[in-house]
């Protein structure tokens, strides 16, 4: 986790809060803060949602945060840490519109958190319905890494590389499989995993939150994903 100073948190509870917010964490902070600032993403308009969602994707990719005034568009993508997302490669895209699994999640969602009042219910119970699509936590995770590189090299488009994010969730599995005793898992890691959650609270006007992820230090080469550090930050209570 990273600890923010004057933020409050929700406290660890075995089994729960590691499910909820997996290592990097979805921490809920109190009061009110400004957004924009140094390297804020501008929308400068007459390019479409496509301008806007490239726009985004290389703001992150020079900054390493979305705001929590930034709300993510279809066709988002990220290459990990120091990576160039328009070049092709190895981009996980952000995209309801290609992406039946995600369009999915997201209903399902929406259906599941009507019944949460307030908004530290509603990151707990979002936190959860990530932590469970994208492959759990603790024990249940165990062999996690070896299920997503799996996934990953079933589902990446061969000519771009690309692999879209529902393709990493349960909910891309369906029909009889899906209602089984033991349904098909999915295997998200943690980019993914803090890309997804911060997508559902814009999308679902839920919460106001960050997606971010640590800073290169100079000289530093592009990281495996599976070393990537990516929290959410989660404001609650601002009024």
């Amino acid at each position: 986790q990273r600890f923010v100073p004057g933020a409050s948190y929700l406290p660890l509870v075995p089994d729960a809060w590691p499910a909820l917010l997996p290592l990097a964490g979805a921490m809920l902070r109190g009061g009110s803060t400004g957004v924009g600032g140094a390297g804020a993403l501008v929308d400068f308009g007459g390019e479409g949602d496509g301008g806007l969602a490239a726009r985004q994707s290389r703001h992150f990719f020079e900054h390493n945060r979305i705001d929590f005034s930034q709300a993510l568009e279809d066709g988002f993508r990220d290459s990990g840490l120091g990576a160039e997302p328009t070049v092709a490669g190895s981009s996980v895209v952000l995209d309801r519109r290609r992406d039946s699994a995600l369009q999915r999640f997201a209903d399902r969602c929406r259906k599941k958190l009507r019944k949460a009042k307030d908004e530290a219910a509603q990151a707990m119970v979002l936190a959860l319905l990530v932590s469970d699509t994208c492959g759990r936590s603790g024990v249940h995770a165990a062999d996690l890494v070896r299920k997503h590189l799996r996934l990953a090299s079933e589902h990446r488009h061969g000519d771009t590389g690309e692999l879209l994010l529902g393709d990493l969730l349960g909910d891309r599995v369906t029909g009889a499989k899906r209602r089984g005793k033991h349904p098909p898992t999915g295997a998200a890691l943690v980019p993914h995993r803090t890309l997804l959650f911060k997508a559902l609270a814009d999308w679902l006007g839920l919460l106001d939150c960050t997606l971010e992820r640590r800073t290169p230090v100079a000289g530093e080469k592009p990281s495996n994903i599976l070393h990537a550090v990516y929290w959410n930050i989660v404001l609650v209570g601002s009024t």
